[in-house]
């Protein structure tokens, strides 16, 4: 026998092996959603309202839905939405826009048909006929309840989808986020988890401005021995339309420091290749690491605008005041002081991203104020500042100031109609009345 014939017998086997772990645990077909084991769902879901109708989406974890449809459908790149439209206190029908939550959605044969090889016909029958049963359904009649599940491919994911629902004689936008779920990433904090009862401050948006100037101009080190970059940014908005604005935009959240974000950042900097999530190392302010941080990801790793926000205890309204610091990696260069002997190279003229945050944004249509405030100190390229890793950066001296607020124009219309403020707070004299209390981000504690 030719030595070259003999792994081809093999090959076959070796591919049988390699779907066998993809292969059903043969579910038995249901006839319809209401058969599913599925209240866990709805319990969990994101939920949105608006007048008589319910709207909850959960994005289904991978281990959830293979317990549920008997194939691993993560293995495929498909991701499965739990959607429950409640319309039981409407009078009229009323439909989901499909498209509108998940504009490359899949049919379940699309699915199925992903796993049909290593299924025996039988299985992939079973497969199909579960899918179906669980799929949703338009319309939702008047009185009526509608459950089911609406498949996705990964890369429809992690974003804000606009879900429309029409009626006879209204359209409805709902708001839905739908997260990657097997990314390991901040979770939006709640102030009172941070700070002691009593601790959280309802301000007006004057009192804030003459309260801002008094906070420290840096982040810090965990031992807060040494200065940072810059808290160079704040945002007044609520957590939901914090992640909105920055999902609208194609920014990222940064996925935590674990063994496989660590591997996929070695990956990324060996091949010059983009990955969206890559961690960022931690900086302190207010006695802890950054509670969010998200990124807007370009060409490669190397490459990308990312930011730091901390949770004050200060709100405006109903509307929660973060600060921040935000910076632009041009590049990565050897260190000593990094653990993995790397690190980024950020743009010196620190107020380029701050500045390309603001426009950024301002595309949205979701801000409705911004604008300017001192707090940093002025530095320049002659006498520059230095981050913790050693860049030297310079600033004008300002924080840039953005007030959001879910848009219902879009930007064209909103900019048009001048419908955005600007906070001109970057100079003039502060109230005496209104004395800023300081307070130092570097002492405030849990």
């Amino acid at each position: 026998m030719h030595p070259l014939r003999n792994p081809r017998p093999a090959l076959p086997a070796l591919l049988a092996l390699l779907l066998s772990a993809c292969a059903t645990t043969q579910p038995v077909p249901l006839a319809s959603i209401e058969t599913f084991p599925v209240d866990d769902l709805s319990r969990d879901a994101q939920v949105e309202r608006m007048n008589e109708l319910s709207l909850a989406v959960t994005v289904v974890p991978r281990e959830r839905a293979k317990a549920l449809f008997g194939v691993d459908l993560g293995s495929r790149w498909v991701h499965a939405l739990w959607v429950d439209l409640d319309n039981r206190r409407s009078h009229h029908p009323h439909w989901l826009l499909l498209p509108s939550l998940a504009p490359g959605y899949l049919s379940p044969a699309e699915v199925a048909y992903r796993f049909r090889v290593g299924l025996s016909q039988a299985d992939y029958d079973t497969l199909v006929a579960r899918l179906e049963a669980g799929n949703f359904h338009n319309p939702v009649h008047a009185g009526q309840r509608r459950r089911g599940f609406v498949f996705v491919s990964t890369d429809s994911l992690d974003r804000e989808a606009a879900a429309i629902v029409i009626g006879r004689h209204d359209l409805l936008e709902l708001p839905i986020f739908l997260p990657r779920p097997e990314l390991l990433t901040d979770k939006l904090p709640d102030a009172r988890s941070l700070y002691p009862t009593g601790a959280i401050e309802k301000l007006s948006l004057e009192a804030l401005r003459n309260r801002l100037p008094a906070v420290g101009c840096c982040t810090t080190d965990a031992k807060q021995r040494a200065s940072g970059d810059p808290l160079n940014l704040v945002i007044i908005a609520r957590p939901k339309d914090l992640r909105r604005v920055f999902t609208s935009r194609g920014w990222h959240p940064a996925e935590k420091n674990h063994a496989e974000s660590i591997r996929k950042t070695i990956a990324s900097f060996l091949f010059g290749s983009r990955y969206d999530y890559s961690p960022v190392s931690p900086l302190y302010a207010f006695g802890r690491k950054q509670d969010l941080a998200m990124q807007k990801a370009r060409a490669s790793i190397n490459q990308r605008n990312h930011l730091r926000l901390w949770l004050t205890p200060w709100s405006v309204g109903d509307k929660p005041v973060w600060i921040g610091q935000i910076s632009r990696d041009i590049g990565v260069r050897f260190t000593l002081k990094s653990p993995f002997l790397v690190t980024h190279k950020i743009d010196p003229d620190i107020d380029e991203a701050r500045n390309y945050l603001i426009e950024d944004l301002l595309l949205s249509g979701q801000i409705e104020a911004f604008g300017y405030i001192e707090g940093l100190g002025a530095s320049s390229p002659d006498k520059p500042r230095h981050n913790l890793t050693g860049d030297p950066y310079w600033s004008d001296g300002l924080r840039a100031i953005l007030v959001v607020d879910h848009g219902k124009l879009p930007t064209r219309r909103v900019l048009q109609r001048r419908e955005i403020r600007f906070l001109d707070w970057d100079h003039g004299a502060l109230h005496p009345d209104q004395a800023p209390r300081h307070i130092d981000p570097t002492a405030v504690r849990h």
